[in-house]
């Protein structure tokens, strides 16, 4: 245990500067930088959705607490959401309302996962998430595999790969598909093996699945709908990036841990804003698309 001045060791593994070192190498190319990790949006939100529009006369309790599961027809708006989606009608009490994508990630590592215990990643992936394990005092285990998964023809392939990454202390398996940074997505096979995997050692799945709207050609495989006991997973929704909502369904548990993840939701973030649970709301009503502007049909 550190005594003053010094911090824990988990705080002293993470870092504030994910890209800073790249960017300093970026500029000594002397080539225009194009800052394409951001994930930034250039649309506007549909006119009912920006902060201007929302009055405090039209919501009399807009800046008191909200509910620290979410506002209640924010969770049914993602309730259709996620029907619209993919077909599947989720419990709305299994829906739990999250700061972001990352912010739901983080609060999964929380609920799933005990400091010692192991965290398997198939890389490349987004940073922040390594930095929720190790914050969480949870063991990354990096495996390099989206630049390989083409070389990986069938499950019995995946299952072969990815097996010797396994050992007593893994608990957990992230799955970012599509991928950030690649962005190539899990395919059937590959699903089918990491499925073997996690029946066998009885994993938990963490399955971010942010960027399943963006695909040009066949649509990927959904990650959350394979038959394995899996899926803590996160969403968010993609033009309202200052907003920073997101949401976690999960299925196939016996016991739920959306309200098991609770606990250190409320701990680590009690609630989320009014007025900005309003503006997703209504970007994501009737009438809007999430990833669409009003007038603009074209896919993000």
């Amino acid at each position: 245990m550190p005594r003053f001045p010094a911090f824990t060791e988990s705080a002293r593994s993470l870092t504030d500067e994910v890209f800073s070192h790249l960017f300093s190498r970026a500029r000594r190319s002397g080539h225009p930088i194009r800052a394409l990790h951001v994930g930034d949006t250039y649309l506007q939100p549909p006119e009912c959705a920006r902060v201007e529009s929302i009055r405090c006369s039209d919501h009399p309790r807009l800046y008191n607490y909200a509910p620290v599961r979410g506002e209640t027809e924010l969770i049914a708006a993602f309730q259709r959401r996620i029907l619209e989606c993919t077909g599947e009608e989720i419990d709305p009490d299994l829906i739990q309302v999250t700061l972001g994508a990352t912010g739901g990630i983080a609060v999964t590592i929380d609920a799933l996962l005990s400091p010692g215990e192991e965290l398997i990643l198939l890389a490349p992936f987004w940073p922040l998430v390594r930095g929720s394990a190790r914050r969480r005092g949870v063991r990354v285990i990096e495996v390099p595999f989206w630049d390989l998964a083409e070389h990986l023809h069938n499950a019995e392939d995946t299952v072969s790969y990815l097996r010797p990454y396994i050992t007593p202390q893994t608990t957990a398996i992230y799955l970012n598909s599509p991928n950030n940074p690649t962005g190539k997505a899990l395919q059937s096979h590959h699903l089918e093996g990491i499925a073997r995997l996690v029946e066998e050692n009885e994993l938990w799945v963490i399955a971010d699945e942010v960027y399943e709207e963006l695909w040009f050609h066949e649509k990927p495989p959904c990650v959350w709908r394979h038959p394995c006991d899996s899926p803590p997973r996160g969403r968010r929704s993609l033009p309202l990036q200052s907003i920073r909502h997101g949401w976690s369904p999960h299925r196939l548990c016996p016991r739920p841990p959306s309200r098991n993840g609770r606990h250190p939701r409320s701990t680590n973030l009690y609630d989320l804003l009014c007025p900005s649970s309003l503006s997703v709301r209504w970007s994501s009503g009737p009438g809007h698309s999430i990833g669409v502007a009003p007038g603009d049909e074209k896919t993000l």
